[in-house]
């Protein structure tokens, strides 16, 4: 069968963690965070590493080639059978376009571009509801009616992440709104583009993703029918 590959298009807060992992029960799916990847990459001291590492201490951006680098790295190592999920990139089209020429290069075609789609209403809620141990830093959800002070698993007391106030986290929605907006329509004009509401359970959400690749996987079979047809073959 033809392996996967997707990209998980949303802001944060709409789950995108959570539902690459249940993709992953479901498709034989590796994860590909540009955060994870970049953090290994500095830690191990690597050339690329190195590179990157050197653009943040001077204050700027990692570059987009050094980014497609990094990911290319982690893709090339894929057993051929396995698919990908990327997380958090691209980020821009000139990062997509970037990204197209090495899949092309690695014969690693997307099968589909997950947008999951939820109110900022509701990111915010999740996001502001989010807590951290200090103790074992596990991750808890909070809820106004049920306060929950200590940590479920060690005791240890819980704390709020600067980044998840709700004024930081509208902030952090409306850039990636203006920063999106133009991917989503590069991926659309592509053919690619598959909008999810992200609303209700997790297993809920998972199933509706589950029917947009499936859609995405018949299209592309129907696709040398469709070019033969046109042809008159």
């Amino acid at each position: 069968m033809t392996p996967v590959n997707i990209i998980l298009l949303g802001p944060p807060g709409v789950g995108k963690s959570t539902q690459a992992a249940l993709l992953s029960k479901r498709y034989p799916l590796v994860t590909l965070s540009t955060g994870n990847i970049l953090r290994a990459e500095v830690a191990a001291g690597t050339p690329l590493g190195l590179e990157a590492q050197a653009a943040i201490d001077s204050g700027g951006l990692v570059g987009d080639e050094v980014m497609i680098a990094l990911v290319r790295s982690r893709m090339a190592t894929l057993p051929a059978e396995c698919g990908y999920i990327l997380d958090g990139f691209p980020r821009t089209t000139a990062q997509a376009t970037g990204l197209d020429r090495m899949l092309r290069e690695l014969h690693r075609p997307l099968t589909a571009v997950l947008q999951p789609l939820l109110e900022r209403e509701e990111v915010v809620r999740r996001m502001s509801s989010r807590r951290e141990c200090r103790t074992c830093n596990a991750p808890v959800t909070v809820k106004p009616e049920a306060p929950c002070p200590a940590c479920p698993a060690c005791g240890g007391a819980l704390f709020q992440r600067p980044d998840d106030t709700p004024a930081v986290i509208l902030k952090r929605v409306a850039v990636y709104e203006e920063q999106t907006a133009p991917l989503a329509a590069y991926y659309q004009r592509a053919g690619l583009l598959a909008p999810v509401d992200a609303r209700g359970q997790p297993a809920d959400v998972a199933a509706r993703l589950i029917t947009a690749i499936e859609l995405q996987r018949l299209q592309r079979r129907a696709e040398p029918v469709r070019r033969q047809r046109a042809l008159g073959l």
